[in-house]
């Protein structure tokens, strides 16, 4: 409420305490229920961010290891490490190229051999496009990726090695959001592809 104030001739005019303390309130209030939205949005973020990277990073070990005529492996670790490591074909030693750590709101949930489909349904009931056919892990899986010199790629988990497409599960750390990065067989193409 505006109020009208005559000192020394002059008119003032102002807002009450208890209005600007009722309109700070209610600003306080929609901040409060802003952040877990901005929260969600963040961590959604960081996953996609780094989606893209680790199928930025499978895609260059496949063109390495036919540019360099060097075994590219990729490692999982951890549920928040990956490594890049290149070896000589047939010398069974291995260089570190590079060592990845997620940021605290991505996890890679694991890594698993999937058989490749051409025509996924998609959500909206139609034909989705390419992808695989495999379920979210339930455990983390470590494992290893391998692109050999000679075009081909291959899949190792728990020390069971074959030529399967594979896709790497990653999901932010509140578990609302779920990304997959897929390696085909054939090609050694690598796609990035949110959600489930």
């Amino acid at each position: 409420m505006r109020f009208r104030h005559q000192r020394g001739g002059r008119d003032q005019r102002g807002f009450t305490l208890i209005e600007l303390l009722v309109v700070v309130a209610i600003l306080a209030g929609l901040a409060l229920l802003a952040v877990p939205a901005l929260t969600s949005a963040n961590y959604e973020g960081k996953l996609r961010e780094w989606s893209r990277r680790m199928a930025q990073d499978l895609q260059r070990a496949r063109y390495e290891a036919i540019a360099q005529r060097e075994d590219r492996i990729i490692k999982i670790t951890s549920n928040r490490t990956y490594e890049l490591l290149a070896e000589v074909p047939g010398s069974g030693t291995q260089t570190l190229v590079k060592r990845v750590t997620l940021p605290e709101q991505v996890l890679i949930v694991g890594l698993q051999k999937c058989l490749a489909i051409d025509n996924l349904p998609s959500q909206a009931g139609g034909v989705g496009g390419a992808g695989t056919a495999c379920a979210i892990p339930g455990s983390f899986a470590t494992g290893h990726l391998k692109f050999s010199a000679i075009r081909t790629m291959r899949v190792d988990i728990g020390g069971t090695e074959d030529d399967r497409s594979a896709t790497l599960w990653l999901k932010t750390e509140d578990n609302k959001h779920y990304s997959r990065v897929v390696v085909y067989r054939t090609t050694g193409n690598v796609r990035y592809i949110e959600g489930q």
